[in-house]
């Protein structure tokens, strides 16, 4: 009995990809959920507020349940709304975000919003945090990991530069003992 190799691949190939079946707009809504759940929330330093991963996650929660009663039109909630992403600068290459605001205990969705916006995309994937300091004036919130790292990293350059003077100012007062004056 003699084989194709090249007719029997063909073969399998073909019935490889008969049985696949093609993706749906519901596997790619449960692909986005699985996303979402992990979403790496860090506490986040907004101007000195401290903001926890927790309440991150719950805002975010409570702005999906809050959209549900705008959806129905419960009357009261102006949030979630859409953010303009001052024109990207805040978030590159980001489109269609909303903001939610950012509290703690988590905005029920009524009353006064405060000064903080945890930002996310139309499908509540977690994008950032925002100050909201007036009209269109937004400043963003760092990950205090991120701040721990780029303080450490400024005192390891401080520390470098002030090496750096203390040797010149040591090399300097060496020449003068010298007789030698100024640099050379």
């Amino acid at each position: 009995m003699s084989f194709n190799f090249k007719s029997v691949f063909l073969l399998a190939l073909a019935a490889n990809a008969y049985a696949l079946p093609i993706s749906t707009a519901g596997d790619t809504a449960l692909e986005t959920r699985s996303l979402e759940a992990r979403t790496q929330y860090k506490d986040v330093d907004c101007n000195g507020k401290v903001f926890k991963a927790d309440i991150l996650r719950s805002s975010i929660s409570k702005a999906r349940e809050v959209q549900g009663l705008k959806d129905q039109k419960k009357p009261g909630y102006s949030y979630p709304k859409p953010y303009g992403n001052d024109d990207g600068n805040m978030f590159p290459g980001a489109s269609g975000l909303y903001e939610y605001p950012l509290n703690s205990p988590v905005y029920s969705g009524k009353g006064i919003p405060g000064s903080y916006r945890v930002i996310m995309t139309s499908n509540y994937g977690y994008k950032g945090a925002l100050l909201h300091k007036g009209g269109n004036t937004f400043q963003k919130c760092i990950n205090v990991e991120d701040k721990k790292k780029q303080e450490e990293e400024d005192a390891r350059k401080k520390k470098e530069e002030s090496d750096k003077q203390s040797k010149e100012a040591k090399e300097a007062n060496e020449r003068k003992k010298h007789g030698k004056g100024g640099k050379q």
